[in-house]
């Protein structure tokens, strides 16, 4: 089965995420930043981590150098909305999510996106997993 980790510090769309993906039938893992995100990466070796970019403690960049630089096979979809400064300003997170895709990431969903996006993307990335040749007994 294919194994799927979420990493966003939003509770609600995490778990969202990943009520999602299980009716998919995909196992999934949950953290709620990027050093958690990283533990579980190492313990668990999903098969894919979808990521947040803009988190506490350790933010999506970062991580998705972290994953890359362990595995530079990973197969990581970046997600990111835009976030509001303290004076209000918005600060739009698309140059964020082309820079994810340049360090590693596969796919870059742009807040708020359709499941259907998320699903293309995940599934596409699960079909690399399941055409992976089984080495000779």
């Amino acid at each position: 089965m294919i194994s799927v980790l979420v990493i966003d510090d939003d509770d609600g769309l995490r778990q969202m995420l990943a009520k999602s993906l299980e009716l998919k039938g995909y196992t999934v893992h949950q953290a709620a930043d990027g050093e958690e995100g990283m533990l579980l990466f190492n313990r668990l070796e999903p098969h894919i981590v979808i990521t947040d970019l803009i988190m506490p403690n350790q933010e999506g960049l970062e991580t998705i150098g972290l994953l890359a630089e362990a595995d530079p096979n990973a197969r990581i979809i970046a997600m990111s909305g835009d976030a509001y400064l303290p004076n209000g300003r918005r600060l739009s997170t698309l140059s964020s999510l082309e820079i994810a895709g340049e360090i590693g990431a596969r796919f870059m969903l742009q807040k708020p996106f359709e499941l259907a996006e998320l699903f293309e993307a995940v599934e596409t990335l699960a079909s690399e997993v399941n055409e992976t040749p089984t080495p000779p007994s």
